[in-house]
């Protein structure tokens, strides 16, 4: 940020599988850097969850996903959701119509899918990207 001109404000950091645990630690051990999170079937290791406040998250992972379980995600929904006094939005598809997800900060898309790929939909919906340009740390 300091060489390039970015907008610091709206600086996101999204990974999947082991990428998505970064991205939930990346949260807590920087927090206020970032204005979105998106976690793709990523094991959260957090030990506290009060930098969400200020960070919107999108947590996308399939409930049966073989490889990293779905109950991780939703523990640290749940934690997020007690640590910051706001609530996701849950969604039981890939991702949802932008209608249902604009102007919503925490947002949880966890198809019944039996397999770990929870990314592929995502990053290459339009839906997700119309979101994440909404993103803005601090308002």
């Amino acid at each position: 940020a300091k060489e390039y001109r970015v907008d610091e404000g709206r600086i996101s950091v999204t990974g999947l599988s082991r990428g998505g645990h970064a991205s939930w630690g990346l949260v807590e051990k920087l927090p206020g850097t970032f204005a979105a999170t998106i976690p793709i079937g990523g094991r959260p290791n957090v030990e506290s969850f009060d930098a969400f406040e200020d960070t919107s998250v999108w947590i996308s992972h399939n409930t049966g996903d073989p490889t990293v379980r779905w109950s991780g995600a939703d523990r640290a929904a749940k934690a997020i959701e007690q640590a910051v006094d706001k609530s996701f939005r849950r969604f039981a598809v890939s991702v949802p119509e932008f209608e249902r997800v604009v102007d919503t900060e925490y947002v949880f898309t966890q198809p019944d899918l039996e397999h770990h790929d929870a990314w592929t939909d995502v990053y290459t919906s339009e839906v997700f990207y119309r979101w994440l340009l909404q993103q803005k740390r601090g308002e």
